[in-house]
Protein backbone atom coordinates (compact mmCIF):
# COMPACT_ATOMS: atom_id res chain seq x y z
CA UNK A 1 0.00 0.00 0.00
CA UNK A 2 1.20 3.60 -0.90
CA UNK A 3 -0.77 6.63 -0.50
CA UNK A 4 0.45 10.25 -1.46
CA UNK A 5 -1.63 13.80 -1.38
CA UNK A 6 -1.59 16.16 -4.37
CA UNK A 7 -3.01 19.71 -4.42
CA UNK A 8 -6.11 18.40 -4.00
CA UNK A 9 -6.46 14.47 -3.89
CA UNK A 10 -5.99 11.67 -1.17
CA UNK A 11 -4.28 8.91 -3.38
CA UNK A 12 -3.74 5.66 -1.67
CA UNK A 13 -2.80 2.59 -4.13
CA UNK A 14 -2.43 -0.88 -3.73
CA UNK A 15 -4.31 -4.25 -4.55
CA UNK A 16 -7.52 -4.08 -2.72
CA UNK A 17 -10.59 -5.68 -1.95
CA UNK A 18 -12.59 -3.20 -1.06
CA UNK A 19 -16.34 -1.42 -0.15
CA UNK A 20 -17.33 1.95 -0.84
CA UNK A 21 -20.84 4.27 0.28
CA UNK A 22 -19.15 6.58 -2.85
CA UNK A 23 -21.47 6.98 -6.03
CA UNK A 24 -19.53 4.23 -7.70
CA UNK A 25 -19.02 2.53 -4.53
CA UNK A 26 -20.02 -1.66 -4.22
CA UNK A 27 -17.56 -3.80 -3.44
CA UNK A 28 -14.54 -5.18 -5.66
CA UNK A 29 -11.20 -5.47 -6.33
CA UNK A 30 -9.09 -1.85 -7.04
CA UNK A 31 -5.92 -0.33 -7.41
CA UNK A 32 -6.87 2.96 -6.52
CA UNK A 33 -8.49 4.75 -3.37
CA UNK A 34 -8.97 8.32 -4.14
CA UNK A 35 -10.51 11.51 -1.67
CA UNK A 36 -10.84 14.40 -4.08
CA UNK A 37 -11.94 18.09 -3.05
CA UNK A 38 -13.92 19.77 -5.39
CA UNK A 39 -15.71 23.25 -4.80
CA UNK A 40 -18.88 23.47 -2.62
CA UNK A 41 -21.68 22.70 -5.09
CA UNK A 42 -23.96 19.79 -5.96
CA UNK A 43 -21.79 17.32 -7.10
CA UNK A 44 -24.58 16.04 -9.78
CA UNK A 45 -21.32 15.08 -11.78
CA UNK A 46 -19.79 12.90 -9.14
CA UNK A 47 -19.11 9.89 -11.17
CA UNK A 48 -17.35 11.77 -13.97
CA UNK A 49 -15.62 13.90 -11.40
CA UNK A 50 -14.08 10.63 -10.07
CA UNK A 51 -13.33 9.70 -13.74
CA UNK A 52 -11.50 12.45 -14.70
CA UNK A 53 -9.47 12.40 -11.52
CA UNK A 54 -8.51 9.20 -11.80
CA UNK A 55 -7.83 9.59 -16.12
CA UNK A 56 -5.32 12.84 -15.13
CA UNK A 57 -3.26 10.84 -12.51
CA UNK A 58 -2.75 7.81 -14.74
CA UNK A 59 -5.05 5.42 -13.27
CA UNK A 60 -8.00 3.21 -14.24
CA UNK A 61 -10.80 4.51 -13.69
CA UNK A 62 -12.63 1.17 -13.35
CA UNK A 63 -10.34 0.30 -10.96
CA UNK A 64 -10.89 2.64 -8.51
CA UNK A 65 -13.20 3.69 -5.61
CA UNK A 66 -13.22 7.48 -5.10
CA UNK A 67 -15.05 9.78 -2.83
CA UNK A 68 -15.47 13.68 -2.88
CA UNK A 69 -14.99 16.31 -0.41
CA UNK A 70 -16.89 19.74 -1.11
CA UNK A 71 -14.40 21.82 1.08
CA UNK A 72 -11.55 24.09 0.65
CA UNK A 73 -10.85 24.32 4.15
CA UNK A 74 -9.80 20.77 4.99
CA UNK A 75 -7.89 18.34 6.88
CA UNK A 76 -6.28 15.40 6.33
CA UNK A 77 -5.17 13.39 9.05
CA UNK A 78 -3.24 9.54 8.65
CA UNK A 79 -3.82 7.48 12.03
CA UNK A 80 -2.01 4.02 12.15
CA UNK A 81 -2.88 0.67 14.80
CA UNK A 82 -0.52 -2.02 13.88
CA UNK A 83 -2.03 -3.05 10.60
CA UNK A 84 -5.06 -0.79 10.20
CA UNK A 85 -4.29 2.49 8.57
CA UNK A 86 -6.81 4.93 8.81
CA UNK A 87 -7.32 8.40 6.14
CA UNK A 88 -9.87 11.00 7.49
CA UNK A 89 -10.17 14.40 4.96
CA UNK A 90 -12.47 16.64 6.67
CA UNK A 91 -13.89 20.43 6.73
CA UNK A 92 -16.48 22.66 7.69
CA UNK A 93 -19.45 23.32 5.74
CA UNK A 94 -21.65 26.12 5.52
CA UNK A 95 -25.10 26.13 7.15
CA UNK A 96 -26.24 26.55 3.67
CA UNK A 97 -25.29 23.71 1.45
CA UNK A 98 -25.43 25.79 -1.98
CA UNK A 99 -22.96 28.47 -0.31
CA UNK A 100 -19.43 28.78 -1.53
CA UNK A 101 -18.67 30.15 1.67
CA UNK A 102 -17.29 28.16 4.40
CA UNK A 103 -17.75 29.58 8.21
CA UNK A 104 -14.90 28.93 10.48
CA UNK A 105 -15.06 26.93 13.73
CA UNK A 106 -15.14 30.24 15.53
CA UNK A 107 -18.32 32.12 13.48
CA UNK A 108 -20.99 29.81 13.53
CA UNK A 109 -22.85 28.05 16.61
CA UNK A 110 -23.47 25.11 14.54
CA UNK A 111 -21.72 23.32 12.36
CA UNK A 112 -21.38 20.52 9.74
CA UNK A 113 -18.18 18.64 9.95
CA UNK A 114 -17.60 17.28 6.78
CA UNK A 115 -15.69 14.12 6.39
CA UNK A 116 -14.65 10.99 4.16
CA UNK A 117 -12.50 8.03 5.47
CA UNK A 118 -10.77 5.25 3.66
CA UNK A 119 -9.51 2.74 6.18
CA UNK A 120 -7.48 -0.16 4.54
CA UNK A 121 -6.03 -3.43 6.35
CA UNK A 122 -2.58 -5.01 5.67
CA UNK A 123 -4.32 -8.47 5.61
CA UNK A 124 -7.00 -10.88 4.12
CA UNK A 125 -10.55 -9.97 4.81
CA UNK A 126 -13.59 -11.85 3.41
CA UNK A 127 -16.23 -9.17 2.15
CA UNK A 128 -18.42 -9.78 4.91
CA UNK A 129 -16.06 -8.39 7.23
CA UNK A 130 -15.62 -5.86 4.88
CA UNK A 131 -18.78 -4.78 5.17
CA UNK A 132 -19.09 -5.03 8.59
CA UNK A 133 -15.55 -2.80 9.19
CA UNK A 134 -18.20 -0.39 7.20
CA UNK A 135 -20.66 -0.49 9.34
CA UNK A 136 -18.31 -0.08 12.63
CA UNK A 137 -16.63 3.28 10.78
CA UNK A 138 -20.16 5.24 10.41
CA UNK A 139 -21.53 3.78 13.37
CA UNK A 140 -18.13 5.65 15.41
CA UNK A 141 -18.98 8.83 13.15
CA UNK A 142 -22.07 9.32 14.20
CA UNK A 143 -21.84 8.38 18.05
CA UNK A 144 -18.54 11.02 18.25
CA UNK A 145 -21.04 14.05 17.07
CA UNK A 146 -24.22 13.18 19.69
CA UNK A 147 -24.73 15.35 22.33
CA UNK A 148 -22.58 18.19 21.01
CA UNK A 149 -24.70 20.99 19.88
CA UNK A 150 -21.82 22.94 18.42
CA UNK A 151 -21.52 19.57 15.88
CA UNK A 152 -24.98 19.56 14.06
CA UNK A 153 -23.51 15.80 12.60
CA UNK A 154 -21.64 14.10 10.38
CA UNK A 155 -21.61 13.53 6.61
CA UNK A 156 -21.43 9.68 6.29
CA UNK A 157 -21.73 9.66 2.77
CA UNK A 158 -18.46 8.65 2.42
CA UNK A 159 -16.44 6.12 3.46
CA UNK A 160 -13.77 3.29 1.86
CA UNK A 161 -12.85 0.08 3.35
CA UNK A 162 -10.23 -2.07 1.48
CA UNK A 163 -7.95 -4.81 2.58
CA UNK A 164 -4.67 -5.64 0.63
CA UNK A 165 -3.58 -9.30 0.74
CA UNK A 166 0.43 -9.97 -0.65
CA UNK A 167 0.20 -13.66 0.30
CA UNK A 168 3.17 -13.25 2.42
CA UNK A 169 1.45 -11.42 5.00
CA UNK A 170 -0.27 -12.84 7.43
CA UNK A 171 -4.46 -13.25 7.50
CA UNK A 172 -6.13 -11.35 9.96
CA UNK A 173 -8.37 -12.10 12.90
CA UNK A 174 -11.43 -10.02 12.04
CA UNK A 175 -12.56 -9.58 16.06
CA UNK A 176 -9.51 -8.30 16.49
CA UNK A 177 -9.44 -5.93 12.99
CA UNK A 178 -12.24 -4.85 13.95
CA UNK A 179 -11.49 -3.57 17.38
CA UNK A 180 -8.27 -1.87 15.96
CA UNK A 181 -10.43 -0.09 13.30
CA UNK A 182 -13.05 0.80 16.10
CA UNK A 183 -10.51 2.53 18.33
CA UNK A 184 -8.73 4.26 15.21
CA UNK A 185 -12.07 5.83 14.01
CA UNK A 186 -12.81 6.71 17.71
CA UNK A 187 -9.63 8.41 18.38
CA UNK A 188 -9.67 10.02 14.81
CA UNK A 189 -12.88 11.45 14.76
CA UNK A 190 -12.60 12.62 18.06
CA UNK A 191 -9.00 14.80 17.09
CA UNK A 192 -11.00 15.88 14.62
CA UNK A 193 -14.12 17.16 16.20
CA UNK A 194 -11.62 18.98 18.61
CA UNK A 195 -9.97 20.55 15.90
CA UNK A 196 -12.09 22.45 14.19
CA UNK A 197 -14.24 22.70 17.39
CA UNK A 198 -11.46 24.77 19.29
CA UNK A 199 -9.21 26.04 16.58
CA UNK A 200 -11.43 29.02 15.12
CA UNK A 201 -10.90 30.40 11.43
CA UNK A 202 -9.17 27.26 10.11
CA UNK A 203 -8.49 28.23 6.91
CA UNK A 204 -5.92 26.50 5.33
CA UNK A 205 -5.24 23.03 4.46
CA UNK A 206 -3.37 21.06 6.84
CA UNK A 207 -2.02 17.59 7.75
CA UNK A 208 -1.46 15.09 10.59
CA UNK A 209 -0.04 11.93 11.39
CA UNK A 210 -1.06 9.85 14.56
CA UNK A 211 0.41 6.61 15.39
CA UNK A 212 -1.60 3.94 18.53
CA UNK A 213 1.90 2.73 20.53
CA UNK A 214 2.67 0.77 23.48
CA UNK A 215 5.70 2.67 24.73
CA UNK A 216 5.40 4.59 27.52
CA UNK A 217 1.93 3.15 28.12
CA UNK A 218 -1.56 2.57 25.51
CA UNK A 219 -1.73 5.63 23.78
CA UNK A 220 -1.73 8.22 20.86
CA UNK A 221 0.97 10.12 19.60
CA UNK A 222 0.84 13.00 17.17
CA UNK A 223 4.59 12.60 15.22
CA UNK A 224 6.22 15.80 14.37
CA UNK A 225 9.67 15.73 12.74
CA UNK A 226 10.40 19.41 14.51
CA UNK A 227 12.50 19.00 18.00
CA UNK A 228 11.62 14.82 17.62
CA UNK A 229 13.61 13.65 20.78
CA UNK A 230 14.56 10.67 18.82
CA UNK A 231 16.94 12.52 16.21
CA UNK A 232 19.13 10.89 14.67
CA UNK A 233 17.81 7.28 15.56
CA UNK A 234 20.12 6.10 12.43
CA UNK A 235 22.50 8.73 11.16
CA UNK A 236 23.63 12.35 11.26
CA UNK A 237 22.32 13.98 8.02
CA UNK A 238 19.67 11.45 7.96
CA UNK A 239 16.46 12.60 6.14
CA UNK A 240 13.29 12.39 8.54
CA UNK A 241 10.34 13.07 5.54
CA UNK A 242 9.15 9.95 5.92
CA UNK A 243 9.93 8.94 9.53
CA UNK A 244 6.84 6.21 8.83
CA UNK A 245 7.52 4.54 5.78
CA UNK A 246 5.12 4.60 3.14
CA UNK A 247 6.68 1.51 1.51
CA UNK A 248 5.69 -0.42 4.97
CA UNK A 249 5.54 -3.19 4.62
CA UNK A 250 7.49 -3.96 1.92
CA UNK A 251 8.53 -7.42 2.93
CA UNK A 252 11.56 -7.26 1.17
CA UNK A 253 14.05 -9.42 3.22
CA UNK A 254 17.11 -7.37 2.01
CA UNK A 255 15.98 -4.59 4.47
CA UNK A 256 14.06 -5.90 6.63
CA UNK A 257 12.64 -8.97 8.56
CA UNK A 258 9.38 -10.70 9.80
CA UNK A 259 9.39 -11.17 13.72
CA UNK A 260 7.33 -11.95 16.86
CA UNK A 261 4.77 -9.13 17.58
CA UNK A 262 5.36 -8.06 21.05
CA UNK A 263 1.66 -7.96 21.44
CA UNK A 264 0.53 -11.16 19.84
CA UNK A 265 2.30 -14.19 18.82
CA UNK A 266 1.69 -13.50 15.17
CA UNK A 267 4.39 -12.48 12.73
CA UNK A 268 4.94 -8.86 12.23
CA UNK A 269 7.33 -7.54 9.62
CA UNK A 270 9.95 -5.31 11.22
CA UNK A 271 12.41 -2.74 9.36
CA UNK A 272 14.19 -1.56 12.56
CA UNK A 273 17.69 -1.76 10.70
CA UNK A 274 16.79 -0.46 7.40
CA UNK A 275 17.89 3.41 6.39
CA UNK A 276 16.61 3.22 2.72
CA UNK A 277 14.54 6.35 3.70
CA UNK A 278 16.47 8.29 5.36
CA UNK A 279 18.81 8.11 2.68
CA UNK A 280 18.53 12.38 0.98
CA UNK A 281 18.64 10.65 -2.79
CA UNK A 282 15.90 8.29 -1.78
CA UNK A 283 14.17 11.00 -0.03
CA UNK A 284 14.53 13.43 -3.16
CA UNK A 285 13.57 10.91 -5.64
CA UNK A 286 10.47 9.80 -3.39
CA UNK A 287 8.82 12.85 -2.90
CA UNK A 288 8.94 13.37 -6.65
CA UNK A 289 8.15 9.71 -7.65
CA UNK A 290 5.73 8.64 -4.75
CA UNK A 291 4.97 5.29 -6.29
CA UNK A 292 8.51 3.84 -6.74
CA UNK A 293 9.32 0.44 -5.66
CA UNK A 294 11.83 -0.72 -3.29
CA UNK A 295 13.86 -2.16 -5.90
CA UNK A 296 13.62 1.09 -7.86
CA UNK A 297 15.17 2.90 -4.60
CA UNK A 298 17.91 0.40 -4.00
CA UNK A 299 19.11 0.70 -7.31
CA UNK A 300 19.63 4.77 -7.04
CA UNK A 301 22.13 3.51 -4.34
CA UNK A 302 24.27 1.73 -6.70
CA UNK A 303 26.80 4.72 -6.84
CA UNK A 304 25.93 6.17 -2.87
CA UNK A 305 26.87 3.79 -0.24
CA UNK A 306 24.23 3.41 2.30
CA UNK A 307 25.63 5.03 5.94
Amino acid sequence: MRYYLTQDTLIVRGAFRACSTGENGGIKNVTSLLIHQVQPSNPSNYLRLIRNTAYRRGLSPEAAFGLLIPEQSTHHAVFRYDQVTLFITAGVASEDPGSREIQSAGTSPNMDITTRIICTINGHLEDRDLLNALITVGKVEMETSSGDKKCTGWDRRGIIIGSEYSGASPSNNPENIGEKIFRATSYGAGYIRELFLKIPGRSSITSSFHIHTTIGGDRWIEWDKKGCPYYPCHFRGQRCDFCYCPLYPCEDETLGEWTTGSRSSGRVWSCAPCTLNHQPVVVHHLRRNPEASSSELISLLANYPLK
